[in-house]
């Protein structure tokens, strides 16, 4: 049977004072409404919902699109001036070097003059950076990415800043990408068919690597000039699709005529928009073939939830406008960022299955995931060993060195598991680690009562140490 919207019939657009006259629902509104719906669907109905990720997502990782207007500049600064004071993988930009403000200054004037009457003409402010209002940064940072301006002027230029900036973060991750991976890896245990795409303008690996890290399987599209219509199928997969390309590819779109000429492939990806509920976090709602495809959608079957940092007036005019005519199945959420943000879904769709999942198998239990696909391995190099290719018994192997290893190791990452989830009295080393952590898991839950009892265990330990005691207090 086909399912209709999911109704915003409740809501009374209201105008404000940045003319905005869609909907505004909050952050518990969306999950409860999502968390209401997948308890209605069978897994055998497909992913329900897809998510659209932008920069605000890797928030504390790489630069945001604002971040990358002095970064870029910052980053070509170092290249012509190589030495232990202006070293980019050594220092983050300074805010007080007169010598660097001076060179910002000059090249934003100059870069104002070589794009002038270009369709990314921007404005700079009094103090010759460009203003601060969404469209004038993104216009101001597709000038950065052009041939005609006098920063990142050519694809090679692009490719080794963004791959410096990304080797900058020492690829470590946030909790927005482990809840997401969590959950995306977890959905498929818990039966709930939540998301198997997601979409991002992102040129970082911390999506696959978030992945890797639990053991999700996933493919990836990130060649924005072929572009095929996303399609669910019944593999436990996920399909990433990098909307501008990836580090790992010579062509990244994020030059304006590249950005254009992806358009062309919007309505690809417009009924797959149309036929899900899509949830938008830390995307800025460029005109782009993300956008392109967005507005091309007469509706969206389980709504379209645009998640923002701030109030709907920080957003772009765009981005207002795309909720305002789809009013009937778009709401903008404001959000206090992507972490808090993925908490809070993590949580209420673990919580369908298992009222205690409160943060994803992988901080709670990160030997089982590893110790299941040894366990895997051993179990094939076990049937290999001891059968020939006709299928008869080779006998006992005493030169089967790996497949002994891999069963020694198997036996002492059990030991090692076991002792981590349910450490002895003799052990203070894992015991009150592992407290901390139940105590955690019960606050997190909202059993304070049990949250109490147990940090007042560590307290009264003998064995803890002054600063975990204090830490408990």
């Amino acid at each position: 049977m086909d399912k209709q919207p999911l109704g915003l019939k409740g809501l009374v657009p209201q105008m404000t004072a940045s003319g905005f006259k869609g909907n505004r629902i909050t952050v518990d509104q969306m999950v409860t409404q999502i968390v209401n719906h997948l308890r209605t669907v069978d897994a055998g109905d497909g992913p329900q919902y897809t998510i659209i990720l932008g920069s605000g997502f890797s928030y504390g990782l790489v630069p945001t699109v604002t971040q990358m207007l002095t970064d870029v500049h910052w980053w070509l600064y170092c290249r012509e001036n190589n030495n232990d004071k202006y070293n980019y993988h050594g220092n983050s930009w300074p805010h007080n070097d007169a010598d660097f403000i001076k060179y910002l200054d000059t090249q934003w004037r100059r870069l104002k003059e070589m794009v002038t009457g270009c369709a990314f003409e921007f404005e700079l402010d009094q103090t010759n950076q460009p203003k601060d209002t969404p469209e004038n940064r993104a216009r101001a940072y597709q000038a950065l990415m052009s041939v005609q301006g006098n920063a990142l002027i050519n694809p090679q230029l692009r490719r080794e800043y963004l791959r410096d900036a990304i080797r900058k973060s020492k690829h470590v991750l946030n909790e927005g990408h482990l809840y997401l991976a969590g959950l995306l890896k977890e959905q498929f245990d818990w039966k709930l068919p939540f998301c198997q795409t997601v979409f991002t303008t992102n040129f970082d690996p911390f999506l696959q690597k978030s992945l890797q890290l639990v053991n999700q399987l996933y493919f990836m599209s990130d060649q924005p000039d072929k572009v095929e219509t996303p399609d669910d199928d019944d593999a436990d997969v996920i399909h990433l699709f990098y909307a501008h390309g990836s580090v790992h590819r010579y062509f990244l779109c994020n030059n304006p005529n590249e950005i254009e000429r992806a358009k062309e492939h919007a309505p690809q990806l417009a009924s797959y928009f149309a036929s899900h509920g899509v949830i938008v976090i830390g995307y800025g709602g460029w005109d782009d073939i993300l956008m392109a495809a967005l507005k091309s959608c007469r509706q969206f079957r389980n709504n379209l939830y645009w998640c923002g940092y701030g109030p709907i007036e920080k957003q772009s005019e765009e981005v207002r406008q795309l909720l305002t005519d789809k009013a009937g199945s778009a709401v903008y959420v404001q959000t206090e960022g992507a972490d808090r943000l993925m908490e809070q879904l993590y949580r209420s769709i673990a919580g369908i299955r298992d009222v205690n999942s409160t943060v994803p198998e992988l901080i709670r239990d990160p030997l089982k995931g590893l110790l299941s696909e040894l366990s895997g391995c051993q179990e094939v190099i076990k049937v290999n060993h001891d059968t020939d290719r006709d299928g008869e018994s080779n006998g006992s192997r005493i030169d089967d060195s790996l497949g002994t290893m891999l069963k020694n190791v198997v036996a002492q990452l059990n030991e090692a598991r076991n002792r981590m989830l349910s450490p002895s009295m003799k052990e203070p080393a894992l015991r009150v680690p592992k407290l901390m952590n139940d105590a955690i898991l019960a606050y997190m839950s909202k059993n304070y009562q049990k949250a109490i009892d147990t940090l007042t265990v560590i307290i009264d330990m003998a064995e803890a140490s002054t600063e975990q005691k204090a830490r408990a207090y």
